[in-house]
């Protein structure tokens, strides 16, 4: 086992694409647990709960919210690289590090409204708003 590790975190020290990589993955992961502190801001991130149960049952509904707020953004990302793909200042790769983890239009606080509404777009997506 010891000389495993050794061999591992010598190749992690004097390989320096490797050190970038791991790097890239760990911001990725601290990305999404930014996000999910945003979501679980209540009782400071707390889990109050005396069984483990009830706190597992917590954190996999932290989890279905993650997902809904990737599967949401990486939908509307998808509608908008197929509007913007041809046009001439498009660059593929730079697109390629837009995230969808986004929350800028996610209300965290405060009121709510649901309205039922028909979204009358063929892909089910509302109509795409582009800020300059």
């Amino acid at each position: 086992m010891f000389p495993f590790c050794l061999t591992i975190t010598l190749e992690y020290l004097t390989n320096g694409d490797l050190r970038k990589e791991v790097q890239k993955m760990l911001n990725k992961g601290e990305s999404i647990n930014s996000v999910g502190r945003l979501i679980f801001f209540g009782k400071h991130g707390r889990l109050n709960e005396s069984a483990l149960e009830n706190q597992l049952e917590r954190a996999s509904c932290l989890n279905i919210l993650l997902a809904s707020l990737i599967i949401w953004n990486s939908r509307y990302l998808e509608k908008v690289y197929e509007v913007v793909k041809n046009e001439e200042w498009f660059e593929e790769i730079e697109f390629q590090k837009v995230s969808p983890l986004g929350t800028q239009h996610v209300n965290f606080l405060g009121k709510y409204i649901f309205e039922d509404i028909e979204i009358e777009t063929g892909d089910g997506l509302r109509e795409l708003i582009f800020k300059v």
